[in-house]
């Protein structure tokens, strides 16, 4: 947004995440991972939402996560997550 903080929009990208519309899902993570600071109380929902579409048999849904993944996961939120990301290695896609 320019370099301008844009903290009313972060709870809207944190819903767009939580859409069954893949689109929408993907346009949600890519506004968290361009826009929300590590630092965000919102990260909680986000990695709520994260483990839920690593464990998803579309590969969208699992690839987009996974990347969103990479740009805001911090020491403190890996633990939550690793175990799904280490089980993806057999995952069918």
């Amino acid at each position: 947004m320019l370099g301008h903080p844009s903290p009313f929009s972060y709870i809207h990208a944190v819903n767009l995440t939580s859409s069954s519309d893949i689109f929408y899902k993907q346009v949600g993570y890519l506004a968290i991972s361009l826009c929300i600071p590590n630092t965000s109380e919102l990260m909680l929902l986000l990695i709520a939402v994260i483990q839920k579409d690593l464990k998803s048999t579309n590969y969208l849904e699992v690839s987009a996560a996974l990347t969103a993944a990479s740009k805001v996961i911090t020491n403190e939120t890996l633990p939550a997550l690793l175990n799904q990301i280490i089980n993806l290695k057999n995952h069918s896609k």
